[in-house]
């Protein structure tokens, strides 16, 4: 099988993975510090990170890391799994 699944009583069930989208309000788990980063740890998403993922990667891609405009107006960078909808 190809994908993610976990155990739901007697069968797989696929996960589904937290969607993000541009504009999306969202806070940054307690388990992830930065000094820029404001107390109330939220900020709206404003763009996804394309990089090249590999050196034998012929055009960039896009990532699970997204530039966030924090409360305090500070741009940070956070890969999703540190983050949640608010």
């Amino acid at each position: 099988m190809i994908g993610l699944y976990h155990m739901i009583g007697d069968g797989l069930k696929k996960m589904t993975m937290k969607t993000f989208k541009q504009g999306d309000f969202v806070r940054v788990l307690d388990n992830v510090h930065d000094a820029a980063m404001p107390p109330s740890r939220m900020g709206h998403l404003l763009e996804p990170v394309v990089t090249h993922i590999h050196y034998t990667s012929t055009e960039p891609e896009t990532t699970d890391v997204w530039v966030l405009m924090m409360t305090n107006g500070e741009k940070l960078r956070f890969h999703t799994m540190h983050l949640q909808h608010v």
